[in-house]
């Protein structure tokens, strides 16, 4: 894989370049993001920034995973393949149409929940069905206990990637936040593909590094450009498939914490606020924003969920290596 010493910078380079051509057409062309009416008085000032920026970053992942692939003669199952396009393609889709709703409406409203939730499920099924075809096991790993789900494997695969593709969705509420909490993901599931060999994963591990790395310059506060969700949900699904073809479903709770403490926030808070009539356990959700009006800038809340999701990361490796 020494082609890899020339693509990685050649893709950060290009991708900068992109984007630095992309922004001023977004802006001129207005397709901006429309802010939250609810969310943090300091956001109102945010009005206008371009969206849809994980389009380019999308892109540039795909593009050279399989460029990089093909050079190196990297053995790639078919099915894994399909997998990983459809998890990156299906909800990075379906977060463009949410997009494109949003800016046309130029409100926050996109696709209604009850709509985006049924084709988040069918994206999931399809991917169901490719892992069925694929030969896959109907079991999960618990820790080196592998548990076999029958049936029940299809409504676990279903629940798994509608859940991480919209915590990914609920963290990017800040300037490169969920941006940088992906990052630290990739990082252990860098380490930990390359300790299985699986030289496949370990490739779109460390592009999707470097893609997301080159948004990043332009995302870190004050941002030039937002993800939006046609970026946040394609992360989604790709987080997704690369623990469940690695084995570790189990572990991205370990080591996507950052995104669970994020999702566990709202819940918790529309829960209590419909409980208690109109009580609030955090001033907002989900918990960034709690942070936000703490008084914590937008680097600190950045610093502190990254610093935090890189530990975490690590931590799940160390556990993968030792117990799977």
């Amino acid at each position: 894989m020494d082609s890899l010493k020339f693509f990685i910078p050649l893709i950060f380079i290009l991708e900068l370049l992109v984007y630095l051509l992309f922004i001023p057409i977004l802006k001129k062309v207005k397709i901006a993001q429309a802010i939250r009416a609810d969310g943090p008085e300091a956001h109102l000032k945010k009005t206008g920034t371009p969206t849809m920026g994980g389009l380019i970053f999308i892109i540039f992942i795909l593009v050279f995973y399989f460029l990089i692939s093909y050079i190196n003669n990297i053995k790639i199952n078919l099915y894994d393949n399909l997998i990983i396009l459809i998890s990156i393609l299906g909800y990075g889709l379906l977060g463009l149409v949410d997009d494109y709703l949003i800016v046309i409406k130029n409100n926050n409203k996109g696709i209604s929940p009850t709509k985006k939730f049924l084709i988040q499920l069918l994206i999931a099924l399809i991917i169901y069905g490719l892992l069925i075809l694929r030969g896959h096991q109907s079991t999960i790993n618990i820790f080196g206990i592998k548990i076999n789900l029958a049936f029940l494997y299809g409504v676990f695969i279903m629940f798994y990637y509608v859940a991480v593709a919209n915590s990914v969705n609920l963290s990017d509420g800040l300037d490169g936040l969920a941006s940088g909490i992906i990052i630290t993901i990739l990082v252990g599931t860098l380490i930990y593909s390359y300790y299985l060999k699986r030289y496949d994963l370990f490739i779109l591990s460390i592009i999707s590094i470097i893609a997301l790395l080159g948004f990043l310059i332009f995302n870190f506060h004050p941002a030039k450009i937002f993800m939006g969700n046609s970026g946040s949900m394609a992360l989604g699904g790709l987080i997704a498939s690369l623990f469940l073809l690695m084995e570790i479903e189990i572990l991205l709770v370990i080591m996507g914490f950052a995104l669970i403490i994020e999702t566990l926030s709202d819940i918790i808070q529309v829960t209590y606020f419909k409980l208690t009539k109109g009580k609030r356990i955090f001033k907002m959700a989900p918990f960034h924003h709690h942070l936000e009006l703490l008084n914590y800038s937008e680097w600190q809340i950045d610093l502190i969920f990254w610093s935090f999701s890189l530990v975490m990361s690590l931590i799940g490796v160390i556990m993968g290596v030792r117990l799977f």
